[in-house]
């Protein structure tokens, strides 16, 4: 499973490595196009250390339910078993969450600013959102400026 999981990431880092030889060729050409290049690559890197961090963490896990937990000296005792297989996995299913949250902005954004959710212009859309029925037919037309229109997320 480690294995895999390292040839993985492995060749994501490789691959990551030759978009950003690249990237540098392209700003040192053009100014204005490569501002856009160079954030959608800082976001895959850091999509790539998120990935690589729960894969370490989830590897951890792994390794302690598999190989540390039937160890003889650990299995005699019920607590030490626990803390070896339940705990360790509840605890790293629980941290997969925190990176998310550590590495994704608008999570963190969204989840320590939540009045911001509720002032959204999806709500103002949905209260200025006009019902007219067409003179054709006899289901109801939904009309919205389409700056009204947009996404929670």
């Amino acid at each position: 499973m480690f294995s895999f999981s390292a040839f993985i990431d492995l060749l994501t880092l490789t691959r990551l490595h030759s978009a950003n030889t690249k990237l540098s060729q392209v700003r040192r050409n053009q100014s204005n196009a490569s501002n856009d290049a160079a954030r959608r690559q800082k976001k895959e890197v850091l999509f790539f250390v998120q990935s690589f961090v729960n894969t370490i963490l989830y590897c951890f896990m792994l390794v302690c339910f598999h190989i540390i937990a039937p160890l003889e000296w650990l299995s005699s005792n019920r607590f030490t078993s626990f803390l070896s297989t339940t705990f360790i996995w509840e605890i790293s299913h629980a941290l997969g969450g925190v990176i998310l949250v550590g590495f994704n902005r608008e999570i963190r954004r969204r989840i320590l600013h939540p009045r911001d959710l509720l002032n959204s212009e999806t709500i103002q859309a949905k209260a200025t959102t006009t019902i007219q029925h067409s003179i054709f037919s006899t289901q109801p037309v939904y009309k919205a400026a389409p700056s009204q229109i947009t996404t929670i997320l």
